[in-house]
C-alpha cells in the first residue's frame, strides 16, 4: 500500500489546481472511486468536490471523514521528479497528501471487505476550496450532511512541525478564527512641497499601522491570544505628491468570540482618534470570516487514544492550537468533530519548510500513519 500512496499523491501533486478549479482532481477521484466498485455521488451546484457514501452490513452510526483537495497559486521551488506541472500552481499545504490518504481509505474498505463487518455508514468527503475558505460552506449547502447524517466528523492536516510517525492533537481549540478586513483611509491630495495645503492619507495609514499593534500588547491579556497584521498597504504614485487615498488589508486571527470584539471595539477607537489627529476619514470594512475550529474533547480523546496504538503513546500527543484557519470549523459547528495534526517531515531535518512555503515537500511514510489511524478510527467507532 505504501507504494501506492507513493504513486496516487506523486500524481496530484504533479497536476494542482487551485479553488473551484480542481476539474481534473475531481475526475481523477471519481474515476478511482468508480474503479473500485463505488459510486461518486454527485452534489447539486457544486462543480468540483465530490463525496462516496459506504453502506455497512448493519444499520448504526455514521462516521464522516474529510479531505481537501484543492492547491495554492505558488510557483514550485523543489527540484524533484515529481515537480509541479503547472507554473503558479503547487500543492504547498499538503492537500494532495490528505487526498490520497482519503481514497487509500476508500481502496482498502473495498479491497478488504471491510464495509460488510461496519455497523453503520462511512462517508468520505472529498471537499474543494479550503484555501478559499468556501468550499466546506458549499458542501454543506450542497446537502452532504444529509446523505447520512454524521455522528462523527474526523479530519487531519499534514504538520511539518513534527516528524512523519508523529501526531498530534488538541482537545477543544484547534484553528483561529480569521477575519479579513480592509481599511479605507480618505484624505485631501496636494503638492509634497506644501503638506499643509492637505491631510496626508499615508500619515495615517502609518499611525492605523502602528496603533494595531498595540491592540495585542495592552488590550489582550498575555494568556490569551490574538493576531492583528496589516499585510498590504497602498498609497500614492510618486514621491512628490501627497495622495487622496490610502488602502490597507490585513487580518485578525482568534480563538475567542470574546477577544474578537475587544480587537473590533479598539480599532473603532483608533479610527476616531485617527480621524480627529490627521483630519482624514477612515472606512474599515469585513471582507470575510471564518469561525475558530473547536473541536469536541470526547472525540479528540477517543482518536489520540486510537492514534496511540497505532504510532505509540510517545508519538501521539496532546499540541498547542495553531493560528492558522480552517474551514472544517463549519463542519465542527454541526457534528462532534476533531482535526489531527500528521507530522511529515523527514527524519533529523531541522527548519522543515513551512505550509505554504515554495518549498514544501513531506515524508511519504506520514501517508501511511494516517491511512493506519483512520482506518483504525472506521474499526473502532462501527464495530
Amino acid at each position: 500500500m505504501q507504494g501506492w500512496l507513493s504513486k496516487t499523491r506523486r500524481e496530484f501533486h504533479m497536476h494542482p489546481e487551485i479553488s473551484f478549479s480542481e476539474h481534473e482532481t475531481t475526475r481523477r477521484i471519481k474515476e478511482m472511486l468508480s474503479s473500485w466498485g463505488l459510486e461518486p455521488i454527485e452534489l447539486e451546484g457544486l462543480e468540483t468536490g465530490t463525496c462516496v457514501l459506504i453502506k455497512g452490513g448493519q444499520p448504526g452510526k455514521t462516521l464522516a471523514i474529510r479531505a481537501d483537495i484543492d492547491a495554492l497559486p505558488l510557483k514550485e521551488m523543489n527540484d524533484v521528479p515529481y515537480r509541479s506541472t503547472k507554473d503558479n500552481c503547487m500543492h504547498a499545504c499538503g492537500h494532495d497528501a490528505h487526498t490520497t490518504i482519503l481514497l487509500g481509505v476508500a481502496k482498502t474498505i473495498v479491497e478488504e471487505n471491510l464495509a460488510q463487518d461496519m455497523k453503520g455508514n462511512l462517508l468520505l468527503l472529498f471537499q474543494p476550496a479550503e484555501e478559499r475558505i468556501s468550499g466546506a460552506e458549499n458542501m454543506i449547502k450542497a446537502g452532504v450532511l444529509e446523505l447520512s447524517p454524521p455522528d462523527r466528523i474526523i479530519a487531519l492536516h499534514v504538520a511539518p512541525q513534527h516528524p512523519a510517525g508523529f501526531v498530534g492533537f488538541c482537545e477543544k481549540a484547534n484553528h483561529a478564527s480569521a477575519e479579513r478586513f480592509s481599511i479605507t483611509i480618505t484624505g485631501k491630495g496636494c503638492h509634497g512641497a506644501h503638506p499643509e495645503k492637505g491631510r496626508d492619507p499615508i500619515l495615517a495609514a502609518a499611525h492605523f499601522v502602528t496603533a494595531l499593534q498595540g491592540i495585542v500588547s495592552r488590550a489582550i491579556g498575555a494568556l490569551d491570544s490574538a493576531v492583528v497584521t496589516v499585510g498590504a498597504l497602498h498609497a500614492g504614485t510618486v514621491g512628490n505628491i501627497i495622495p487622496e487615498i490610502a488602502e490597507m488589508e490585513g487580518t485578525i486571527r482568534t480563538y475567542d468570540p470574546e477577544i474578537r470584539e475587544t480587537v473590533h471595539r479598539r480599532m473603532e477607537e483608533i479610527k476616531k482618534g485617527i480621524e480627529s489627529l490627521c483630519g482624514v476619514e477612515i472606512e474599515i470594512k469585513t471582507l470575510g470570516y471564518m469561525p475558530a475550529l473547536v473541536g469536541d474533547p470526547e472525540t479528540s480523546n477517543w482518536l489520540k487514544n486510537l492514534a496511540e496504538k497505532v504510532v505509540g503513546e510517545e508519538n501521539a500527543k496532546w499540541q498547542r492550537p495553531s493560528m492558522g484557519a480552517e474551514d472544517f470549523a463549519l463542519f465542527a459547528q454541526k457534528i462532534p468533530a476533531t482535526l489531527m495534526f500528521l507530522g511529515s517531515s523527514r527524519p533529523g531535518q531541522k527548519d522543515a519548510p513551512a505550509l505554504h512555503s515554495p518549498f514544501f515537500d513531506l515524508d511519504e511514510d506520514c501517508l501511511g500513519v494516517g491511512l493506519e489511524i483512520f482506518l483504525a478510527a472506521i474499526k473502532d467507532y462501527l464495530r
